[in-house]
């Protein structure tokens, strides 16, 4: 379970969020109003664009920021191929576990926020198409805009850059909490009180997965795992080095106790007759 920040473009995030929502609302072109599946937040489905534009830009309005400062922010959930397989590319599922990632978000800050203490809006998209930056295209495999195959469902995630205001604050224009999650602070000592850092996000976010729908990952799903491996050090590739090891040669034993109890199975289902035919043959 992937969860990608990418950092804006300069003033992509500055303005008003109606050209991003506009983006996200590409596969719904050409299908009928019933038809389109629209955003979802943290309590409601179904929800239109428009009302995503309204909201999210209310909640920046009057909070201080200068003309080029980001106004909110975006990231994807992306599954697996094999954890979409686990929850048979379920909807509500995915919705269900985008929930509780936005929990996690929002505890992040370490600040006692909510996900309910937030402005943010959801939607899953059901195609992908190749980038100049996947292995397929620079090895000339596939094209670079060339939708990919297989299951696809993925999550983008919009959220305020600021905590929600009640209606009091709006109409005041009273200044709430400004959250930003592209920074990591950090000091000699660890993490500031009240930081964002995103390695946890993401680490939750793979925890929540597994814990809602049961889904036995593997050491090389793992992103802890992955991290060490690409690590500069040395210390913490070892020890992905020898995780691996041990993951390997537990396969082995749980394989060869499959193989006996199997071959036990055929003993014992081929009767006394047989046992005894194989016996004389013996």
């Amino acid at each position: 379970m992937v969860t990608n920040f990418s950092s804006p473009l300069k003033g992509a995030n500055a303005g008003s969020c109606r050209r991003l929502v506009s983006y996200l609302e590409k596969e719904d072109k050409g299908l009928t109003l019933e038809q389109q599946r629209g955003f979802f937040s943290r309590d409601q489905d179904e929800i239109r664009g428009l009302e995503v534009v309204e909201r999210m830009d209310a909640n920046a309005e009057r909070q201080g920021l200068k003309k080029e400062q980001d106004r909110f922010y975006t990231f994807t959930l992306d599954p697996s191929q094999k954890e979409l397989a686990h929850i048979a590319s379920d909807e509500q599922k995915l919705k269900a576990f985008t929930r509780q990632a936005m929990e996690n978000y929002a505890a992040n800050f370490q600040k006692g926020l909510e996900s309910k203490d937030l402005v943010w809006y959801a939607r899953i998209e059901h195609q992908r198409s190749y980038t100049h930056e996947d292995e397929a295209v620079k090895a000339g495999l596939a094209q670079k805009g060339e939708l990919k195959p297989g299951a696809q469902l993925h999550v983008h995630v919009v959220v305020s850059r600021f905590e929600k205001r009640s209606p009091e604050q709006q109409l005041s224009g009273e200044r709430t909490g400004s959250l930003s999650p592209l920074t990591n602070h950090r000091q000699t000592k660890g993490v500031i009180q009240g930081s964002f850092e995103r390695t946890r996000l993401i680490a939750a976010n793979e925890k929540s997965f597994d814990e809602l729908f049961q889904y036995q990952r593997t050491l090389e799903e793992q992103f802890a795992y992955a991290r060490a491996l690409k690590s500069e050090n040395q210390a913490e590739r070892l020890w992905a080095k020898e995780q691996a090891l041990k993951e390997s040669l537990e396969r082995q034993k749980q394989e060869e106790r499959a193989r006996h109890l199997n071959q036990a199975a055929q003993r014992s289902s081929a009767g006394p007759e047989q046992q005894a035919s194989n016996g004389l043959s013996r």
